[in-house]
């Protein structure tokens, strides 16, 4: 009996000697999808790759397992056997595209896979400033924008007197909903003046804030 239970142990450590000199593979869940956080929609068709990254002699070397395409909904869902190795999910950035919060995300062998890719298609804005109610160099004026998926923007630098500005060309963006907050002080006394746009995919549009 002795002899048997030292052969089931010797056995067994040569199976964990053996799986970990094979980098034995174990199944995992995946659920990609990929999101236009502009309107929350689904992005269809947008292609993926799965890459598998081992150190060499020269460095990493990476080697992709699978890949394939998202389905109609901007979605794909599979299992697959990974080796006990550094993974990548990669997903193709869509055309005309001015927002990618990631590309590509890393994850280990020891767990399912799941991550929404998040873009948003580019858009076209003109912005203009006219202080219409300029009391002198003491007016001062600071903006900022924030997107529906973002935080807000820093403040811009201090405009300072009876500035003005009107954009001379369309300035490519991201698109989606965005707000506008004009910061003036006049006379001692602070105002914000907002103003939100929705602008779309490959739309042209224009914000006009008087202050």
């Amino acid at each position: 009996m002795k002899l048997i239970i030292r052969s089931l142990k010797n056995l067994f450590i040569l199976m964990l000697i053996s799986c970990s000199l094979l980098s034995c593979k174990k199944e995992r869940a995946f659920h990609i999808t990929a999101t236009n956080v502009a309107t929350g929609e689904r992005i269809p068709n947008l292609h993926y790759y799965v890459v598998e990254a081992s150190a060499g002699s020269f460095g990493e070397k990476t080697k992709t397992i699978r890949e394939g395409d998202l389905d109609v909904n901007g979605e794909a869902k599979f299992n697959m056997k990974i080796k006990n190795k550094k993974h990548v999910i990669r997903v193709v950035e869509p055309e005309n595209n001015c927002y990618a919060e990631n590309i590509s995300l890393t994850f280990g062998s020891k767990e399912d896979f799941k991550a929404d890719f998040k873009f948003a298609p580019c858009g076209y804005l003109t912005i203009n400033y006219n202080n219409i109610n300029c009391e002198g160099i003491g007016d001062l004026m600071n903006f900022r924008r924030k997107y529906n998926y973002l935080d807000w923007d820093g403040w811009s630098s201090d405009r300072i007197g009876c500035y003005s500005y009107f954009s001379p060309t369309y300035v490519t963006i991201a698109s989606g909903q965005i707000i506008h907050d004009l910061k003036v002080m006049r006379s001692g006394v602070e105002t914000h003046i907002y103003d939100t746009i929705f602008l779309g995919a490959g739309e042209y549009k224009t914000i006009n804030l008087d202050y």
